[in-house]
């Protein structure tokens, strides 16, 4: 309202803020981890994810906009570049729930907790209405009597009430007791009284952890403000936003990811019309991937310490290593982000060729990003002799055009089509789709020529097909159709080929152009079972196009394909 705007006009810096105080600002801009919002031109806050509102988003990132005015409850403002808000109707008209970090947390004070893991030495308790604290309860302090096997006793999950005993906020660190001898009389009847509490709280709790399931951890997000390295707070907010200290988080993996996926996807082009079956195969695999970087992400570490224990339990995942290396980046910490690469390559197991590709790659864009061309050059060097040097070259070609560097890629299609040109028709098709889409259509058609000379007869009909599916995707639909021309000339009895053709002039949408080809198809000497097929495809392209007459007409046409076939079986 009109009060919070007047406050809004006076903000110089943090001092101008209280924690609790209610204030009104503009959206800036949204990332993975939150919003961040300019409370006056020279101060902004950042709202994370855990705290935009009191109902579970999942979509949440729809509901902000950059420009939206939105009305907020200081959570933190210890440092301009440290300032939080919550959005929570709940807290802007109630009391704040601030979570409590390390250095927060007193000697003797009592936690409710849950029991992230359990080790031969002890278990780690995460700790309720905490920034993701955690704490360690040695063996020694589990009960009077020293226990025998703690996970006969814990699982993780379990719910526990600890008191804190030392904490040591620089290291992180904090130790534990779960003894019972610990809770005297009074601390027990102080928590009778308060059992009420709890309730509640738990029930907040459960919101939590489903919010922590679904990837939202108030870790994650109130972490970015709170214990960032001070280097990185201490640049100005803008940087925040810049895609390496926030966000370099978990989408790098997911990218690197995405470009591993890549070249199981390039080979599905249809060969044949029956059904592709490695479409299946191929889902199949991406689910996995899919699951395994979910189930560490509900986990979401955010320390060394919590990244090495991860490790000892996955060794061989390179989403737990490049997770690890994006945690190092967030830091700008980028020579630590390479020797952990050189780490993951020394500890994968030999027969991971997956999982060592994917380092491999995250080693490509991180040099990319933050390297000189010398580190980058260097790193491909060596990659191309560890791996398959065809799949890092093109891998590489892949990351220079998402990152936009056109020149480094146009050079490097060179080197690799003269390298492997002999053999592989995907460099050609790759380099052409290169050209046509940066508008150079008659760059493209010279190599076109290039890889006829290049390749192998046997490989010319892929080739030719393929730049003239390029032509009708991005190019020049009638250029598309003079080279499948030429094919159907060359091999009319190719079905194949005619089929890709009709499908091509199915998406280019010229109603009269399919209805010619169809013609010459079913005039062609084929098999009842292509006739069939290709009946069947006419006809739902007509239906498609809602055209009655012509539906009418495909099957009488069909009709007497069937009734001719049957009279001249006779016939013979």
């Amino acid at each position: 309202g009109p009060l919070g705007s007047a406050k809004t006009r006076s903000i110089k810096s943090h001092e101008d803020l209280k924690q609790g105080e209610i204030v009104d600002g503009i959206v800036k801009n949204v990332n993975d981890k939150g919003i961040f919002v300019y409370l006056s031109r020279k101060v902004e806050a950042f709202v994370p994810v855990s705290k935009l509102s009191d109902s579970y988003l999942k979509e949440w990132k729809k509901f902000y906009k950059p420009m939206q005015y939105v009305l907020g409850k200081v959570v933190t403002c210890d440092e301009d570049s440290r300032i939080s808000l919550t959005l929570r109707e709940s807290e802007i008209n109630g009391d704040l729930k601030v979570l409590k970090t390390y250095s927060d947390i007193k000697a003797g004070d009592v936690f409710e907790g849950t029991i992230k893991s359990v080790t031969d030495f002890g278990v780690f308790v995460k700790l309720d209405n905490t920034v993701n604290v955690t704490g360690l309860a040695h063996i020694t302090e589990i009960a009077d009597k020293k226990p025998e096997d703690l996970s006969a006793l814990f699982g993780v999950g379990d719910r526990v009430k600890a008191i804190v005993l030392k904490t040591n906020p620089e290291k992180k660190q904090i130790s534990l007791s779960l003894k019972a001898s610990h809770f005297s009389k009074e601390a027990e009847l102080a928590s009778t009284t308060t059992t009420t509490t709890t309730v509640d709280q738990l029930e907040k709790e459960d919101e939590d952890e489903v919010m922590a399931d679904a990837g939202f951890n108030d870790s994650d997000s109130e972490s970015d403000i709170g214990d960032q390295n001070t280097e990185v707070a201490d640049r100005k907010p803008e940087t925040s936003s810049d895609g390496l200290s926030l966000s370099a988080g978990f989408d790098w993996t997911a990218s690197i990811l995405d470009q591993a996926q890549e070249e199981e996807e390039s080979d599905q082009d249809q060969e044949d019309f029956t059904e592709n079956k490695k479409h299946k195969h191929k889902r199949r695999k991406e689910n996995v991937v899919q699951d395994k970087t979910i189930d560490i992400n509900t986990r979401a570490p955010e320390s060394v310490a919590d990244f090495e224990r991860l490790l000892i339990g996955n060794p061989n995942s390179s989403v737990v290593w490049m997770n690890y290396m994006a945690f190092q980046l967030q830091l700008s910490e980028i020579e630590k982000a390479r020797e952990l690469a050189e780490r993951a390559l020394k500890t994968i197991n030999f027969r991971e060729e997956a999982e060592k590709l994917n380092i491999w790659i995250a080693m490509l864009n991180l040099e990319n990003t933050f390297g000189t061309e010398e580190t980058l050059e260097e790193v491909f060097s060596r990659a191309c002799q560890y791996m398959d040097s065809y799949t890092i070259h093109t891998k590489l070609l892949g990351i220079y055009e998402i990152s936009e560097k056109f020149d480094k890629a146009a050079e490097l299609f060179k080197a690799t089509a003269k390298k492997f040109g002999g053999e592989k028709v995907s460099i050609w098709v790759s380099w052409g789709d290169f050209l046509i889409s940066h508008n150079e259509e008659q760059e493209a058609r010279t190599i076109l020529g290039n890889a006829l000379k290049a390749l192998p007869k046997r490989n010319h009909i892929e080739v030719v097909r393929k730049f003239a599916q390029l032509e009708f995707a991005k190019g020049d639909p009638e250029r598309g159709r003079s080279l499948f021309e030429g094919l159907v000339a060359d091999a009319p009895k190719r079905i194949d080929l005619w089929n890709v053709y009709v499908d091509q002039e199915v998406k280019a949408k010229d109603k009269k152009k399919v209805e010619d080809l169809f013609e010459r198809i079913i005039t062609k000497k084929i098999t009842r079972k292509q006739a069939k097929f290709f009946f069947n495809k006419w006809l739902q392209f007509e239906e498609s196009e809602g055209d009655e007459k012509t539906i009418e007409y495909v099957k009488a046409k069909a009709t007497e394909y069937v009734a001719s076939h049957e009279s001249q079986k006779a016939d013979e």
